[in-house]
């Protein structure tokens, strides 16, 4: 159906930074929880030992979360869980506020009777929660704000806005940090609305009298989250709605994580409106946080464990997880989230190393996981035979019985076909926005590709890799288990017999049978895997990856032409697939 995948690369190879976006690869990663839960369990680390800094990470985070939470519902509430979360970002960043055991053990029954409080609030029956995505995704440590805020010296008080989600614990550290240098400092946050180019801010009544009397005062105004994004509208929202109070534009500054070029970002005139505000970006610190250990991101960790004449498969430094190889080399120390996102992939990973299927695994604080490594080889797709694909039937059929997920929408998988397609391919089809729903939701693996597969001494193989793919910034989320089997199919690129060997094994070890839904998740992964490499690929233009995404495009390209003419529910008009076709 179409041609000259080369051309085609090449072409898209000159697309702007805007139109990159233009493809749909990241979720809508909401959840919901009941109310009275989240309560109970912010409760249980509330009742830890606080003098752990790991425990007192954890109940910083969750507060924010709480606080988040309750503040995107309209609940009074939110306002005691804020000072909740302000005495615990004080303690995480400096613990001598409270020197010894007994007087933590003081705290603790305040920060509990503060809670408690909370609960004599008409709260809603549930929550809906955002992932904190630097936390969860990207090695983003709270404390990397109060060592911002330790170099600020304001001649004046302060007046921090947090943007929610992440916002919400960042400000709150940030504020902690001017707080224990004595400065005068308070906080709200706020939900920055609307397109995602074009976010607006509107200030509740109580927060416009919050902002009028710390301009009396003179105050300074700081605006606090993760970012800026491709857009930068958050902050800019912010940024102007302070100014439209009066509030001179020498007293705002906007602190994020990245500085950006202001003539890259997509919202209308941002280049002209970033430049009217002042700006300070966070240095992130986490190498400093940790023992001497041998950096392996951004690709690096190919050198080592892959052969110097292998084919490696392509990197995108920027969504690659942080990774360290351990001192004495028989660990790989990996981020898999702070608090409770860490903790989630650690018990993932270490059902399937009681199972078997994966290298042992243990905390290693910080949001990291350390996981053994093993003696053996990274297999490739020349390698597949009738013993790894009953390996592979075995592994998926497992996930499929112990990593059940009562959240997550697939909505989104629909969508991104839809869209994604048009964009690609030239090609209109409509799906009911449930199309690739089911009951069976799992937690996938995500990344069935031959590399993370090793064959170890013991004619074992061992799979790696297999506990944040299927639950981080991206599509799908929790999902049927059909998204594995077309990762493994496309990815070891199995032919008929084999694909059906693997279907079929499945089938007979956990009794469900894919094969009807198989053929749409097959262009659903495709697709996806497509429109991921040519966002890599324009991200790093110039740059040897540049050349592995387009390769790897190339691939899925090729792969999704075949799984188009196999499935029935992609076909389109005549019409349209002769416009596809005039594509090569």
């Amino acid at each position: 159906m179409v041609s000259g995948d080369e051309d085609v690369w090449n072409q898209n190879a000159h697309m702007t930074q805007s139109s990159q976006a233009n493809l749909l690869v990241f979720r809508d990663a909401k959840t919901q929880l009941a109310t009275r839960a989240f309560v109970y369990q912010l409760s249980e680390i509330l009742a830890r030992d606080l003098t752990d800094k790991q425990n007192l990470l954890d109940a910083v985070i969750r507060a924010g979360e709480l606080e988040c939470a309750l503040a995107d519902s309209g609940c009074s509430g939110s306002e005691a869980v804020a000072e909740l979360t302000d005495r615990l970002a004080v303690l995480l960043v400096d613990p001598s506020f409270v020197s010894t055991v007994e007087r933590f053990a003081h705290i603790q029954t305040l920060l509990r009777e503060l809670l408690g409080k909370i609960t004599q609030f008409e709260l809603p029956a549930t929550l809906t929660l955002s992932p904190l995505e630097g936390f969860a995704y990207y090695a983003l440590h709270p404390l990397d704000f109060a060592d911002i805020a330790f170099q600020l010296v304001p001649d004046s008080s302060v007046a921090v806005i947090g943007i929610r989600s992440i916002g919400t614990v960042l400000s709150a550290v940030f504020a902690a940090g001017l707080k224990v240098h004595g400065h005068e400092v308070s906080r709200i946050t706020v939900r920055p609305t609307g397109h995602p180019y074009s976010r607006r801010t509107e200030f509740l009544p109580s927060q416009l009298q919050w902002i009028r009397e710390h301009q009396r005062r003179g105050s300074q105004f700081f605006v606090v989250d993760e970012g800026p994004g491709l857009s930068g509208s958050s902050f800019l929202s912010v940024g102007e709605a302070l100014l439209a109070q009066g509030i001179p534009s020498d007293r705002i500054t906007l602190i994020g994580t990245r500085l950006p070029d202001p003539s890259t970002l997509c919202a209308p005139n941002a280049a002209e409106r970033w430049n009217r505000l002042r700006h300070d970006t966070v240095k992130p610190n986490f190498y400093g946080r940790l023992p001497q250990e041998i950096p392996l991101s951004g690709g690096a960790w190919r050198n080592v464990f892959l052969t110097a004449d292998r084919d490696w498969p392509a990197c995108w430094p920027e969504m690659e997880r942080l990774k360290f190889l351990s001192r004495d080399g028989k660990s790989l120390w990996k981020f898999d989230g702070l608090g409770r996102f860490g903790q989630e992939v650690r018990e993932r990973a270490d059902c399937l190393a009681r199972a078997g299927f994966s290298p042992s695994v243990e905390n290693a604080g910080n949001g990291l996981n350390a996981y053994a490594l093993v003696a053996g080889t990274p297999l490739a797709r020349a390698d597949v035979s009738a013993s790894i694909i009953e390996r592979m039937a075995q592994y998926c059929a497992f996930r499929a019985g112990e990593f059940g997920s009562p959240q997550g929408s697939q909505n989104g998988i629909a969508e991104m076909v839809q869209h994604n397609l048009q964009q690609e391919l030239n090609l209109s089809i409509e799906l009911d926005t449930d199309f690739f729903c089911t009951s069976a939701r799992v937690v996938a693996d995500g990344h069935m590709q031959p590399e993370e597969w090793i064959a170890i001494p013991q004619n074992e193989i061992l799979k790696v890799d297999a506990c944040t793919h299927g639950d981080d910034h991206f599509l799908p989320g929790p999902v049927d288990i059909a998204w594995d089997f077309a990762g493994a199919i496309v990815e070891w690129d199995l032919n008929p017999d084999a694909q059906e060997l693997l279907v079929g094994r499945f089938h007979h070890l956990s009794g469900d049978n894919p094969r009807k839904r198989l053929p749409a998740f097959l262009v659903a992964y495709s697709v996806f895997r497509l429109s991921y490499c040519k966002m890599a690929g324009l991200a790093l233009r110039g740059s040897s990856e540049e050349f592995r995404w387009g390769k790897a495009y190339r691939f899925y390209r090729q792969r999704l032409d075949r799984e188009l003419q196999n499935c029935a529910h992609f076909i389109p008009s005549t019409d349209t697939a002769s416009g596809a076709r005039e594509l090569g």
